[in-house]
């Protein structure tokens, strides 16, 4: 009897649709089915793209009666220990996530976590009712004692940081970053991102003052992504980017502009991201790796925190990185043209998606996941 391996995501989960393309192109679908933790119709409205792939299962619908819920509950829990083996892949836990909590700890020894985004950043659920301090416990319980992980990101200790990229995306940066090889642009006014997303710990009036402080003379740009009212599952408002948008304005009476997934497709956003010049990331946690290394790829000039785990692996990757305390230094010296990193071997493998293959090809033709204990 061959074996059966289950792969499980979040509606959430940005690289969803790129994992189950790679198991569409590379893995046999016999063997390696897929789950979506919710049911087909709040797919519908979350990532659409989920339901190309027509051999994928979801959740049943929910139920009202208390015994039918109870049953759903039996239902799915029998679905999940029949498989040898479960893959879950990127998942946040937060109070609407009890149940797969209590599922993975009564099948942890079948379970391997392929942990990204923010699965392993140490928040809490508030306020600290009895059911969000349960759910907090179990959480600290899966990431601490659970089944060991095959590749972790910037908030432990981690293998790599990754996610596949999009292969349309990937010929819409190749282009750019062909043609920014050909080019070297002298701006009079240059466009700053500051932060990665709409949330607090972006430290965007922080930035916004030290920017202030060396008197430049830049446009500044926000992405409000995870920081609309729970955009991305996050339980946030946007009275915090209202006002980090009217603070930068009145301190640098410049341009500010914040952006989200409502107001720029992704072919615009691909070029909005090459006509930024510098861009400032003092968090230390990150929602989207990938950004950042765009910005790289796109030969752009990007200050990281040096106490996050992220700073230290572009440095191992030879890739050239600053950071805030670097930049009066940098203005000073009038550094036009700082080394950027077109032609950085490791990260032009990571935009054409080689090194993550390299990866997850090795992670299941030596079935990692079997031997993780």
């Amino acid at each position: 009897m061959s074996e059966k391996v289950l792969h499980v995501f979040s509606k959430w989960d940005a690289n969803g649709y790129n994992i189950l393309k790679y198991r569409e192109d590379k893995l046999d679908k016999t063997i390696h089915q897929a789950l979506i933790w919710d049911t087909r119709d709040n797919i519908i409205s979350t990532d659409p793209r989920m339901l190309t792939f027509l051999d994928i299962k979801f959740l049943p619908d929910r139920e009202k009666k208390i015994l039918n819920k109870v049953i759903r509950i039996i239902n799915i829990f029998k679905e999940l220990k029949s498989y040898d083996d479960i893959i879950i892949h990127s998942y946040k836990f937060s109070r609407n996530n009890v149940k797969i909590i209590l599922f993975l700890l009564l099948l942890k020894n079948k379970i391997t976590w392929i942990a990204g985004g923010n699965d392993l950043y140490d928040y809490k659920l508030h306020p600290l009712t009895l059911k969000n301090k349960i759910i907090n416990y179990l959480s600290d319980y899966l990431r601490n004692k659970g089944k060991a992980l095959y590749y972790r990101n910037c908030y432990k200790n981690r293998d790599e940081f990754f996610t596949l990229i999009n292969k349309h995306h990937v010929n819409i940066l190749l282009e750019l970053h062909d043609k920014n090889m050909l080019e070297i642009k002298n701006k009079s006014k240059k466009l700053v991102l500051i932060g990665e997303s709409g949330l607090k710990r972006n430290k965007h009036l922080m930035i916004v003052d030290k920017i202030n402080s060396l008197k430049l003379n830049v446009d500044i740009l926000f992405f409000a992504n995870y920081g609309m009212l729970n955009e991305y599952g996050y339980n946030s408002n946007k009275n915090y980017l209202v006002s980090i948008c009217e603070y930068a304005k009145r301190q640098l009476n410049t341009n500010v502009v914040a952006l989200n997934k409502k107001n720029v497709k992704y072919d615009n956003y691909f070029k909005l991201l090459n006509n930024i010049d510098v861009a400032i990331f003092e968090n230390v946690y990150f929602n989207n790796v990938n950004l950042i290394y765009y910005l790289l790829f796109l030969g752009k000039e990007v200050y990281i925190n040096r106490n996050s785990n992220l700073y230290n692996f572009l440095i191992s990757k030879k890739i050239f990185v600053y950071t805030l305390e670097q930049l009066e230094q940098i203005c000073q010296e009038n550094k036009n043209q700082l080394l950027n990193n077109m032609e950085n071997e490791w990260l032009n493998n990571y935009i054409n998606n080689i090194e993550q293959e390299k990866i997850l090809d090795s992670f299941f033709a030596n079935k990692v996941y079997r031997g993780i204990v």
